[in-house]
């Protein structure tokens, strides 16, 4: 019984099997021992020119590569599932607050049905129109202004540039029939004049 204990604890090292083959054992009884033991073998360059000047064969040699360990695989990540909306982004509003009107930190996303500003939810066919607007005429200026109508009311929001041009075409994207340009066209302009 401990003979048995003492056995099934025992993990096959380079040394081990290098004192099987100087004892005069077979190359298939050495595979047959690296194969049905526990093992922890060094299969680095110099342990395999090692185990080679000791007299192991090159049979015993490959067993022994084939039981070590492999190192883990890194999967790929796994593919993003498709999807019609964009992250939310987090932009500046132009709304009326407690001190007035003002832009203030607001959180905007493009679904394949909705625009949602912070937690209200605007269905996608209601916006009759959308444009961009520059912020300011200074060189390196990196804002830009998004502003959406559904005809009735506008809403203007400002990020950087390319935030407001994923939102912009997630919304073409989305809903092709709104029409968009610049906010300084004139046709797309006339859209943005209220009564």
């Amino acid at each position: 019984m401990i003979a048995a204990a003492a056995f099934s604890d025992e993990v096959l090292d380079n040394a081990a099997v290098i004192r099987l083959v100087k004892a005069g054992l077979g190359s298939d009884v050495v595979i047959l021992k690296v194969e049905q033991s526990p093992a922890q073998f060094d299969v680095s360059t110099s342990a395999l020119v090692d185990l080679k000047t000791a007299g192991v064969p090159d049979s015993v040699i490959k067993a022994m590569l084939l039981k070590a360990p492999q190192p883990p695989q890194i999967a790929p990540p796994p593919p993003k599932p498709a999807t019609d909306s964009i992250p939310c982004a987090k932009v500046k509003y132009y709304t009326l607050g407690t001190n007035g009107w003002d832009w203030v930190p607001s959180s905007l996303c493009v679904s394949s049905s909705n625009l949602s500003v912070d937690e209200e939810n605007i269905p996608l066919d209601r916006v009759v129109a959308h444009c961009v607007a520059k912020t300011s005429l200074f060189i390196g200026d990196t804002e830009q202004e998004w502003w959406f109508t559904d005809g009735k009311e506008t809403r203007k929001f400002r990020g950087k540039e390319e935030i407001i041009k994923s939102i912009s075409d997630a919304v073409i994207h989305n809903h092709s029939a709104s029409k968009h340009g610049s906010c300084n066209g004139r046709p797309i302009r006339a859209l943005f004049d209220h009564r």
